[in-house]
């Protein structure tokens, strides 16, 4: 008995209840703005993911270190219809901040679509040869040398 009431639920399930996907609008969130390191790969993906037959759009939420773009998505449906493309930046805001509205197990990989690496570079005007050197030069010049600025044009 329990094998036809199965055999006939998988039979007679109503199909109209599944939904074809995607059967609306992707959004792509970005929490930085248009033409940054993030934005660039996302609009790449919009382009790849238009064979799905749906429009899909590219969302720039800047602001909070990524924080609200991040918290829009979680307040959508989670019909795979809303996408965030984050970075590194939204796995340690929960240890940078002490209100994070979300944790981490709130967000889900789906896939890895870009790499980047960063490089810590010291002037060659300073006496120092490596990061170890430049810590304990600033240390003894507190306030004194000036980090994260762009390269002067010479």
């Amino acid at each position: 008995m329990f094998r036809a009431m199965l055999t006939a639920f998988v039979l007679f399930a109503p199909a109209a209840s599944a939904q074809e996907f995607p059967n609306k609008t992707i959004r792509i969130v970005v929490g930085f703005p248009a033409g940054g390191p993030s934005d660039v790969p996302a609009r790449i993906l919009a382009e790849k993911l238009r064979v799905l037959g749906q429009p899909v759009i590219v969302e720039n939420k800047t602001g909070a270190a990524g924080m609200i773009a991040l918290n829009d998505v979680l307040a959508q449906p989670r019909d795979g219809h809303t996408l965030l493309l984050c970075s590194y930046i939204d796995a340690i805001n929960p240890l940078l901040y002490k209100k994070v509205a979300y944790k981490l197990d709130d967000i889900a990989p789906v896939s890895l679509i870009q790499k980047a690496y960063y490089a810590f570079t010291i002037s060659n005007e300073l006496p120092v040869n490596d990061l170890k050197g430049f810590i304990a030069h600033a240390k003894t010049r507190p306030g004194a040398l000036n980090t994260a600025r762009s390269a002067r044009a010479r």
